[in-house]
């Protein structure tokens, strides 16, 4: 018989190449399916062989790499709304426009101000200059000519806060326009022409996320992490490799970079959470999407080893791949029928991981 060796989602066959029956079990275990009498629904998949690499998986969830809400910083009336929803933005774009009436009467009552100020202080300063040669002659008191600085400096404070008013004015006249805070894709718009909006209003216009590129959070289990250190050092600058998986079909979604690893672990689940990044060029991923993210971790030279129930196998250097969506799962266990060609037996596989020495050298999971 050849020999192999079963990962959860390979058979590695170092021999020959064998053609692989997927089963779906419906009974209790194998011997169960073979006693039943009805035919059992069969699907076919051939291996491929090459080289494959060890990984880690874990479920996690699309989420934007930035978010944020457009919001009125200032209040008044929405006039009108420039985006359609979903529409892909950039930053700075405008959105929607408040009624700027309100804020442009209140700058030109400021302005106005202003130049009375100024006009004053402007008096002030000449009374000043007037005065200040006449107290030698006797013709103007000090105490007068102080005054008159007095005055004149309080007429340049006042001067220099109705040019910070405008200021202020200038600035709530931009925030009328209410722009797009990040690049990305709007949502669905919270706010239609008419109503009125404040700084204060719970909810913003519209929210945008920027997905390319997009992040993906997933958890592992805590005795992964001394693993990922090690991987992550030998990938180099480069980083580790992380593959987005769509759920049910293992459909590849897209390739990325492994980001962070959280700075502490969950202490009621003992899983760790991780970030990775993609650059969703093709816009599979979109926010609040599951999936599986796999972490490829470097591929073994091929060394003979005993497995239990008395099969042999080598490391993943030189394996056949099975193809991960003909794995079909019973109520209790997940496996394959393995058929040999020359001699036309089989056997059921179950997805139990072979381990050997400690469990650090091998275990994959």
């Amino acid at each position: 018989m050849t020999p192999l060796a079963v990962d959860r989602n390979i058979l590695s066959l170092p021999a020959a190449s064998g053609l692989l029956l997927l089963i779906g079990l419906t009974g209790c275990n194998a011997r169960a399916a073979a006693d039943m009498q009805t035919p059992v629904p069969v699907s076919v998949a051939i291996a491929t062989r090459g080289p494959q690499a060890l990984s880690l998986s874990g479920l996690g969830h699309v989420q934007g790499l930035d978010t944020a809400s457009a919001r009125a910083q200032t209040s008044g009336e929405i006039l009108s709304v420039s985006f359609r929803e979903g529409q892909t933005v950039q930053a700075g774009q405008p959105l929607a426009q408040i009624d700027a009436r309100p804020i442009q009467a209140t700058l030109a009552q400021d302005a106005a101000a202003l130049a009375r100020d100024r006009a004053a202080w402007a008096n002030a300063a000449d009374n000043v200059n007037r005065a200040a040669p006449l107290v030698s002659q006797g013709l103007a008191s000090a105490q007068q000519v102080e005054g008159y600085r007095s005055q004149a400096a309080q007429l340049a404070a006042t001067v220099a806060g109705d040019r910070a008013t405008i200021q202020r004015d200038r600035l709530l006249l931009g925030y009328t326009t209410i722009r797009a805070p990040i690049s990305g894709v709007t949502g669905v718009r919270q706010i239609d022409p008419g109503n009125v909006v404040s700084p204060t209003d719970p909810i913003g216009v519209v929210s945008v996320v920027q997905i390319q590129p997009i992040a993906v959070t997933f958890t592992l289990p805590q005795s992964a992490i001394t693993r990922l250190r090690v991987a992550i050092a030998a990938a180099g600058p480069s980083g580790l490799a992380v593959d987005a998986l769509a759920q049910g079909s293992g459909q590849t979604l897209d390739h990325g970079r492994l980001e962070v690893i959280d700075n502490h672990i969950d202490d009621t689940s003992g899983t760790v959470t991780l970030k990775a990044v993609f650059p969703n060029a093709a816009r599979l991923l979109w926010p609040g999407q599951l999936l599986t993210a796999r972490i490829e971790q470097w591929a073994r030279a091929c060394q003979p080893w005993r497995v239990e129930q008395g099969f042999f196998g080598c490391d993943l250097a030189d394996a056949f791949r099975v193809p991960e969506h003909r794995l079909m799962t019973a109520l209790e266990t997940t496996g394959w029928w393995v058929i040999w060609p020359k001699s036309g037996s089989g056997r059921f596989i179950p997805p139990w991981v072979p381990q050997r020495g400690r469990a650090s050298e091998w275990h994959p999971y």
